[in-house]
């Protein structure tokens, strides 16, 4: 098999063609090739470990099954991403790459690069490998009550439909919460001053706005 195939799965991952040696001092990687990386049958997953992340910012994994079989790291000359097989986790045992009798042997006849190389020109030099999708943000809308007269509306219609208490709210409260209305604030209030009903009432009013 010249390929690199999923060690769970046996999906291939990488064609031959698609990877190549990285020298980078007396240490050797298997790498894809930056313009090939469109072909991997690969997730990248963001590394959240602050230890790890000083090596790695991404795990690769199969896209068939997920299992993790190497990783992103910026090893350009300028900090570029080049994504990387981990022996280990393609055959199941840790493997020199430069130990020649070690490796398949298909791969010996494989182009070796350095940092010099690595990206050709022309090629993009950040991983195309896709991303699970995120969903879209939301905008919010903030409603707005220009009058006193519109705020005791919407207190009356908000305690009708769902009141959380039997107390009718107090003048500052309704001052607050119109305030709330119209900009950020922090209510500072003695316990037992009311703080929950405004903050309900604001909750409600931006649940209306955005239903």
């Amino acid at each position: 098999m010249n390929d690199i195939r999923c060690l769970s799965c046996k999906k291939v991952l990488i064609d031959n063609h698609d990877v190549c040696f990285f020298q980078q001092g007396q240490g050797m990687h298997c790498a894809v090739k930056p313009e090939c990386e469109r072909n991997m049958q690969a997730i990248r997953k963001e590394v959240t470990d602050p230890e790890k992340k000083k090596f790695s910012t991404h795990t690769l994994h199969c896209l068939n099954c997920e299992k993790k079989f190497g990783n992103v790291l910026p090893l350009g000359l300028n900090g570029e991403l080049i994504c990387t097989v981990d022996s280990k986790d393609v055959w199941g045992e840790k493997v020199k790459w430069s130990d020649k009798s070690k490796v398949p042997s298909w791969m010996n006849s494989l182009e070796t690069r350095t940092v010099h190389n690595i990206i050709p020109l022309g090629a993009s030099s950040s991983p195309s490998v896709s991303e699970p999708p995120r969903p879209s943000p939301v905008r919010m809308i903030h409603p707005r009550l220009t009058s006193k007269e519109e705020c005791m509306q919407a207190v009356h219609e908000t305690l009708t439909n769902n009141r959380p208490t039997s107390k009718i709210p107090r003048d500052y409260q309704i001052e607050l919460y119109l305030e709330a209305l119209s900009r950020d604030i922090i209510v500072y209030l003695p316990t037992g001053s009311g703080k929950t009903l405004v903050a309900f009432l604001v909750a409600s009013a931006m649940r209306r706005a955005n239903p």
